[in-house]
């Protein structure tokens, strides 16, 4: 190839980046222009309730917006419709991250609660709750098992008052603790049994 022929490849290449470059700030420019008919402006300062994202169909895959009860989030949607993941702030400010299964129900969701302390809920298909792992404000983390009615069937937590000693404790359909198998503050294994009304019938040792 001919430096002149190296030349008009290059002037070619040059005029259709340009052509590019062209048609998209005009595309970024429509889609301002847009956002700003459907929204109050301010100098620089764009304000709205709520923003969407459509896909190339049309279809809704996305909000940022202001509800009236006072919540604010970001939800994202899948091709059919179902929304898979939010994350936003809830009426009392609490923080909150939600994934969502194929049909839209709630599976997992991370929060801070108003006082500071951080939880993980995990639900089965059903919306059930099944287990959580929460840290309480005294510092103890606790990891927590539920049966399908929801009742709270055992329990892993290290113990705050008694040195950070681990235990695990089983209840039963009632979620009456029946038994707990825990560590003594001087690392003697320990194990407990309960009666219907969780008064102990053995122990050991």
């Amino acid at each position: 190839m001919t430096i002149e022929q190296r030349l008009a490849r290059l002037e070619r290449e040059n005029r259709t980046l340009k052509l590019l470059f062209i048609m998209a700030i005009t595309a970024l420019a429509i889609g301002l222009i847009a956002v700003s008919c459907s929204t109050r402006s301010s100098g620089n300062v764009i304000t709205a309730t709520e923003f969407r994202l459509v896909d190339a169909q049309g279809k809704n895959r996305g909000n940022f917006s202001l509800l009236s009860s006072g919540q604010l989030g970001i939800v994202l949607s899948d091709e059919q419709g179902k929304n898979r993941m939010a994350f936003g702030l809830d009426t009392d400010s609490t923080p909150t991250f939600r994934m969502m299964d194929a049909q839209g129900g709630d599976r997992i969701t991370l929060s801070l609660h108003s006082d500071g302390t951080p939880g993980i809920l995990l639900n089965d298909a059903k919306g059930q709750n099944r287990g959580m792992f929460h840290l309480y404000p005294d510092g103890t983390p606790v990891i927590g098992f539920r049966d399908a009615y929801g009742t709270a069937r055992m329990g892993f937590y290290l113990d705050h008052n008694f040195a950070d000693a681990p235990n695990v404790e089983l209840n039963d359909t009632m979620g009456k603790n029946r038994g707990a198998f825990y560590l003594d503050v001087d690392g003697t294994p320990r194990i407990s049994l309960n009666d219907n009304n969780e008064k102990p019938i053995w122990k050991a040792p």
